[in-house]
């Protein structure tokens, strides 16, 4: 079985092919930044197929509860729950 990784980007560059290609089954079901420039996490299994998400960095569950929870807590609406990582 794949691990399955996280990634910031600009929700601007959210295309319908990433959302085939992530866990997250809409554009909705994004989680999206609260300041700065809207980014959202996107969620996605790890497999030989998702060239297209080759340009972004990778974050392992920890990081991005990390990142959520305490680097950037003023970042993200943590309102919107554990379900949307």
């Amino acid at each position: 079985m794949k691990a399955r990784y996280y990634m910031i980007i600009p929700n601007k560059e959210v295309t319908d092919k990433m959302i085939g290609d992530a866990i997250q089954t809409s554009k909705d079901t994004l989680r999206h930044s609260v300041l700065n420039e809207d980014r959202v996490i996107l969620k996605v299994k790890d497999t030989d197929r998702n060239i297209i998400f080759s340009k972004y960095s990778k974050l392992s569950h920890s990081e991005v509860l990390k990142l959520l929870y305490e680097d950037n807590k003023d970042e993200w609406d943590n309102n919107e729950g554990e379900d949307k990582i």
